[in-house]
């Protein structure tokens, strides 16, 4: 993506805002942990362009490539652990007397 196309994409402002966006996008996420990954002491969350007043703002592109980034690959082995009858599944007559 050129600086021309990064001028023309509307920048997202605040957390709220990100969430929104990214959920709309097919990922969903909300503001309490978008707002935790991008805290200092975590530092996870998508790349910060610049602050309007105390708000960070985020270009769409880059929040959509890093919730991409994010994404984990499909196994191609799947194994079917041993199924377990949990107590609430017993009926009154397997359960106890």
């Amino acid at each position: 993506m050129n600086t021309h196309e990064q001028a023309e994409e509307k920048l997202l402002v605040g957390y709220r805002q990100l969430a929104d966006f990214l959920t709309e996008a097919g990922f969903p996420i909300s503001k309490s942990t978008v707002t935790k990954y991008c805290s200092p002491s975590i530092n996870i969350g998508p790349p910060v362009e610049s602050y309007w007043s105390k708000l960070p703002t985020f270009l769409p592109s880059r929040a959509i490539a890093w919730a991409r980034a994010r994404l984990k690959p499909v196994s191609t082995v799947r194994i079917e652990p041993n199924r377990r009858v949990r107590p609430h599944e017993r009926t009154k007559a397997e359960g106890s007397a």
